[in-house]
């Protein structure tokens, strides 16, 4: 045995306190454990079992060895110790004497002997069979070895003893005849060599399985796991290849207990590893890769064909690693994890696939890596953190799914997004001119959505160079929020939307005394496509560019000159400090300062954004026939505050004349605050405006009103 796995198994022992499990692994040139009986004569060597069983064994010996199960140097050495009677497992060896271990004589009882804990398959079988009837011995040896308490109310029975036992597996194909159980006496199995893989036995049908996983160990749902806290205390399995042969429908391995799961590799396969019971804790399943996940049948739960899926509750689960192929043999979108009632647990690291969390709390996803698939929340509260998603196809499903299933009730969720990254690649692959805008997040009724730090990016070369860098884009219920959308780049570094659909920004952001650098350079993956002329762009400083809260900055109107079909152009633009976004607006051929078309695009940081002709880094243009002077916004230089669906400006410098903003999509319950409390004509000293009416009216005394000091 491993070293490292023998100081496993002593501290999962170490774990079940005074329980009685009583461990006797030992190599095959090992002392007897003799059942308690002392050996009188040295023990005798056989070439094989088959020897053996022909062999009579004097009286007094109580302990003999065979050299392998077939033939010497086979892999099954082990050593047998006499008992009184049939020990009650497949695994036991008859010998053709009939003595008994006190010496006596029965031949009812005599001549049977208990085989030492396997450590190997090969010490039960031979690869006559690819191993499958040594697969029937092990769980014949360790059910009959399990002694259980009784059963409590829940129907869960504790483990008060047995032979615990790893076993390591040979080199070779290793056939699985039908659905195997085994008690968590079953500490370990693994393989250490690449060559090991195991399939289904020739000639079994999906009928053979059905439903349930080839291994099972305490899997029989109803739980039978160890009532003892805390720790890893049931074991550790792998490493571990599957490989569906026989193309049938077949789970892989199912856990009732609280194991250790690495580096595990499915191919074909329906199910790679099931976690099963009413509860489970402190799962940790590291390593996993699924390749060629095979179509959810018909009727089959997501729990029952996850590559990965928990028991309905599950405190303390890690996901690591987990590298599942982003679609089924069919192109389906695979579900790569199903995560159930965890509390207090991670899924890190992962690669593709789309991952289901459902009715979790404080479940904290990060460092993931999804170039398709992503993550659909469900009655759930989640971080999601330092993770990247790739728009790489056109699709209508976002990287971030939410379902609340009693919103109507009351319930609400949250999902919290920091750190994030939504990168749309190359040419936008599946984003087409004139292709529908897909979010990267949608939020269902009744779900809070807060976000720190997170961004769209756009990278022409697939690289995570930031080429653009904007706000994200929600929806809810699968529209686009055109609030959020309108102030994306401020809300996603810190902002949210509450439950009842307001969007709130915990920051102020300012715009004072900014300038912009504008210049027009080629890019060899872009191509214009719209007409061959010139184009007029303005560059507006917006907070708000659903209300036009902002203002024009001071470089005026440039023109550019574009043939079609010609390499796009490449606008190099600035940095402009917590400044939300901008607006590109551009006219073929038209007189100075009309603008027919617009492109929202969201900026926090420098970049380049590329201009695709329908679409700029994914936003397409949106018609805008009202021109420049609808959009002449005061140049107040001061900072923003957003309240849900109000406004509050605070103007640095600001006549105290003033009683109405110049122009804007004001609405009631906006402010602009004078920081310099002037004195008017009357003598009084203003604090600001506010706009105390509905609709687009704009009349001093009226529409608003002043604040005095």
């Amino acid at each position: 045995m491993n070293p490292d796995r023998r100081s496993i198994v002593g501290l999962v022992l170490g774990s079940l306190g005074a329980t009685s499990v009583e461990v006797r692994a030992r190599s095959a040139t090992a002392e007897p454990p003799g059942g308690g009986q002392a050996r009188a004569e040295p023990g005798q060597t056989f070439a094989s079992r088959k020897e053996a069983t022909g062999a009579s064994v004097a009286a007094g010996t109580g302990w003999i060895r065979i050299q392998g199960w077939s033939h010497a140097g086979d892999g099954g050495a082990n050593g047998y110790f006499r008992v009184p009677a049939w020990p009650g497992h497949d695994a036991a060896l008859r010998t053709a004497d009939r003595w008994l271990p006190d010496g006596g004589h029965s031949d009812a009882d005599g001549g049977w002997w208990d085989m030492d804990t396997p450590e190997r398959l090969q010490q039960l079988g031979d690869a006559s069979d690819g191993y499958a009837s040594a697969w029937l011995r092990l769980e014949s040896f360790l059910g009959a070895e399990a002694r259980y308490g009784p059963a409590n109310r829940d129907g869960v029975r504790t483990l008060l003893g047995g032979r615990a036992c790893e076993i390591e597996l040979p080199p070779t194909t290793i056939r699985i005849p039908r659905p195997l159980t085994f008690p968590l006496l079953l500490r370990g199995l693994y393989a250490t060599s690449p060559a090991t893989q195991l399939s289904p036995m020739p000639g079994a049908t999906a009928r053979t399985f059905g439903k349930r996983a080839a291994i099972s160990i305490n899997g029989d749902g109803r739980g039978d796991w160890i009532e003892a806290y805390p720790g890893m205390r049931a074991g550790r399995i792998g490493p571990l290849r599957w490989h569906n042969d026989l193309d049938i429908e077949w789970c892989g391995l199912e856990i009732g207990g609280p194991f250790l799961v690495e580096r595990q590799h499915g191919w074909n396969m329906t199910q790679l590893v099931r976690v099963s019971g009413s509860y489970v804790d402190q799962v940790r399943i590291d390593g996993v890769t699924n390749q060629s996940p095979r179509v959810m049948p018909a009727g089959w739960a997501p729990s029952e064909s996850a590559a990965i899926s928990s028991a309905p509750i599950g405190d303390g689960l890690m996901w690591s690693n987990v590298h599942s192929s982003d679609r089924d043999e069919q192109g389906v979108e695979h579900i790569a994890t199903l995560t159930r009632g965890n509390r207090g647990g991670i899924n890190q690291l992962a690669i593709n696939g789309r991952h289901h969390i459902v009715d979790s709390d404080a479940h904290l996803v990060q460092g993931g890596h999804f170039e398709s698939g992503g993550l659909l929340v469900e009655d759930s509260n989640i971080l999601v953190q330092s993770s990247i998603f790739f728009h790489m196809r056109a699709t209508v499903v976002p990287p971030i799914a939410t379902r609340a299933r009693n919103a109507a009730s009351g319930d609400v969720y949250r999902l919290a997004i920091e750190g994030c990254t939504f990168l749309l690649v190359g040419e936008h692959r599946g984003w087409r001119p004139g292709t529908r805008l897909v979010p990267d997040i949608d939020l269902a009724p009744g779900v809070r959505l807060d976000v720190r730090n997170a961004r769209r990016s756009f990278s022409p070369a697939g690289t995570t160079a930031q080429r653009s860098e904007m706000g994200i884009i929600v929806a809810r219920n699968g529209a686009i929020d055109q609030d959020w959308r309108s102030k994306a780049g401020a809300a996603s570094l810190a902002g949210r939307i509450d439950v009842d659909g307001v969007v709130r920004l915990d920051l102020t952001v300012s715009c004072s005394g900014l300038s912009f650098t504008f210049a027009p350079r080629k890019h060899a993956s872009a191509r214009w496509n719209r007409p061959s002329g010139t184009y007029r762009y303005r560059e507006m400083k917006l907070f708000d560019t659903r209300r036009m809260i902002g203002h024009f900055d001071r470089n005026g109107e440039i023109s550019v000159s574009a043939s079609a079909g010609a390499e796009g152009l490449l606008h190099v633009i600035a940095q402009v400090p917590q400044c939300t976004s901008r607006f590109l607006r551009a006219s073929p051929g038209a007189a100075a300062g009309r603008y027919d078309q617009l492109c929202d695009v969201p900026f926090v940081s420098p970049g380049y954004p590329l201009d695709f002709g329908a679409h700029v880094n994914g936003f397409p243009y949106e018609p805008w026939f009202d021109g420049a002077d609808r959009l002449a916004i005061p140049d107040f230089a001061g900072s923003v505050q957003f309240h849900g669906d109000t406004v509050t400006v605070r103007a640095a410098e600001v006549s105290a004349d003033l009683t109405a903003p110049f122009a804007g999509v004001w609405t009631r319950g906006d402010t602009i605050l004078f920081d310099s409390l002037p004195i008017d004509k009357a003598g009084r000293r203003r604090r600001g405006i506010q706009k105390v009416t509905k609709g687009p009216g704009n009349v001093a005394g009226v529409d608003w009103i002043p604040l005095f000091a």
